[in-house]
């Protein structure tokens, strides 16, 4: 997908420029279906919605919705998983994911299906491989799949991604021992393809659960996503418009063992860790990267131990960032 400027209709018009991240040759593997407006007091953003199809016996479109964003005349479509819209507002921010407590965390179900098993709705995945990796129980009621935090944590929001064969009835329910639950959210009302997003009080506890009542369908409950969260303990919830401001130099934290840092031009970023001897621990981030604000998750990338973070772009360097996990 290509996008063009003019400050005339009748032109002339400017070079065409791929709406992607700079360097890429597709917008995603997709084509562009429509781009809509939020408009609201704050500001106003645009979401682009793109298809794409995959090759399988049939034909199957998948759906990917980015937010477009402006510097100038340039627009630029940076790819996230997951981000949050505020409709009313006209303002979207990235999502934080050092507040997504079980990602990665071992999951278990009351039954599953083929291949379809629990631990794939705490794994991270991209538009190339959400299709793939989902939980699906066995075709009978009820049916429940949990998520072990590890240790007990305060939450206040569960996100559930549903496959066609989704819940009609179900609760989410927390537990401190895997007994006794307590119910934090209850629906009648579930559908095919939908997203559950979830928020209730404040809460501590070690395992969520979903436990289904009613299947929508003849088969089994099925999930491709599983995320518990705190917002009220993450990244302050700024929300980002298309005119925010670009960072005037580097700048790096570490909050929730996810690294958030900022880059003032476009330019060959890396992000590397090193261990407490000074040997090369990880490469975290190694291309290309838009200026403005990234986020990048420790989890899955290092073990437990003392780091120093170096970050690396455009010639300056930060090399003092010590981080303990």
């Amino acid at each position: 997908t290509r996008y063009y400027t003019a400050t005339n209709l009748a032109g002339p018009w400017s070079a065409a420029p791929i709406l992607t991240t700079p360097g890429s040759s597709t917008s995603y593997e997709t084509q562009c279906d429509f781009v809509f407006p939020f408009e609201g007091p704050k500001d106003t953003f645009y979401m682009y919605v793109g298809d794409r199809l995959t090759k399988t016996p049939w034909a199957q479109g998948n759906f990917l919705w980015l937010p477009l964003v402006f510097n100038g005349a340039a627009l630029t479509m940076d790819y996230y998983e997951n981000w949050d819209i505020d409709i009313s507002a006209g303002t979207w921010r990235p999502f934080d994911y050092g507040s997504n407590f079980a990602l990665h965390k071992t999951a278990t179900a009351s039954s599953v299906s083929g291949a379809n098993s629990a631990s794939n709705v705490t794994d991270s995945t991209t538009y190339m491989t959400y299709i793939n990796s989902r939980w699906e129980s066995a075709a009978s009621d009820p049916q429940w799949i949990m998520v072990d935090l590890g240790v007990q944590r305060d939450i206040n929001r569960v996100i559930l991604k549903w496959h066609s064969n989704y819940a009609k009835a179900f609760q989410i329910q927390v537990s401190n021992d895997a007994t006794a639950w307590t119910d934090v959210y209850s629906t009648t009302k579930g559908a095919s393809w939908s997203v559950t997003d979830a928020t209730f009080s404040r809460t501590s506890a070690r395992y969520v659960r979903m436990y289904g009542t009613q299947r929508g369908t003849q088969n089994g409950y099925s999930l491709f996503d599983f995320m518990v969260l705190n917002d009220s303990s993450a990244t302050p919830a700024t929300f980002k418009t298309e005119k925010a401001p670009i960072p005037s130099g580097l700048s790096m934290i570490c909050h929730n063992n996810t690294v958030h840092y900022s880059i003032p031009l476009s330019a060959s970023t890396k992000l590397e860790a090193f261990d407490a001897m000074g040997k090369l621990a990880a490469v975290l981030v190694d291309g290309f990267q838009n200026a403005g604000s990234h986020d990048i998750p420790l989890s899955g990338k290092v073990g437990r131990g003392l780091y120093v973070v170096r970050l690396t772009s455009g010639g300056q360097r930060i090399v003092s960032m010590q981080v303990r996990l």
